[in-house]
């Protein structure tokens, strides 16, 4: 199975009623631990929303980035009437990426699909929009991963996807490397790190 069979509307479709990530779910527990009090944060990728959701829910104020308004259009009729004045929406490419300030930034299976050129400048804007006392939380593809041929998505090397967070304290770095489901294309390979810092 190629990344190219991918089609986004069905991913969309697939994960509208999925819930949140658990890593999502961790973080925002840790911080809950920690009383930090909900402020604003952006969900990268949002999708379908279900990560955005559950920030909504815990009082998070969020922007939803997606580079298809099919996905916010989903988010948006799912989002109950007494929260939805605390949600935002844009479309936007990571290639054409800017980003206001935000106390928790999240992206979920989402920068890995940004093309390789682009890769560097995006991270350089999201990793400067996380305010100093912030938190980042999302997944980056290993250089094992079954799509590692695809050009058009970034990949990492473990060492590589470490040093991205030189101006954060990591606090998860999580590895996995086996068969797992996609959304809606059956089983691969997956080689993933997944991430949870707080910058300095």
């Amino acid at each position: 199975m190629s990344h190219n069979n991918l089609s986004w509307s069905s991913y969309y479709t697939a994960m509208r009623d999925k819930p949140p990530r658990p890593y999502l779910v961790k973080t925002l527990e840790m911080l809950q631990e920690r009383s930090i009090v909900p402020g604003f944060a952006l969900d990268l990728g949002s999708g379908a929303g279900q990560d955005t959701l559950e920030m909504l829910r815990r009082g998070w104020r969020v922007l939803a980035i997606d580079k298809e308004e099919e996905g916010l259009n989903i988010l948006r009729s799912v989002v109950p009437p007494d929260i939805s004045d605390r949600l935002q929406t844009q479309v936007m490419t990571f290639e054409q990426l800017a980003l206001p300030p935000a106390d928790l930034i999240n992206a979920s299976y989402s920068l890995p699909f940004c093309q390789p050129d682009h890769f560097d400048a995006m991270w350089q804007t999201i990793t400067g929009a996380v305010r100093s006392g912030g938190w980042f939380s999302g997944n980056f593809f290993g250089v094992r991963d079954q799509w590692a041929d695809t050009p058009t998505v970034t990949f990492h090397t473990e060492e590589q996807a470490r040093n991205l967070f030189a101006d954060f304290d990591v606090e998860v770095f999580d590895e996995f490397e086996g068969i797992a489901p996609t959304a809606c294309r059956g089983d691969k390979l997956w080689h993933t790190f997944t991430v949870i810092a707080r910058k300095y």
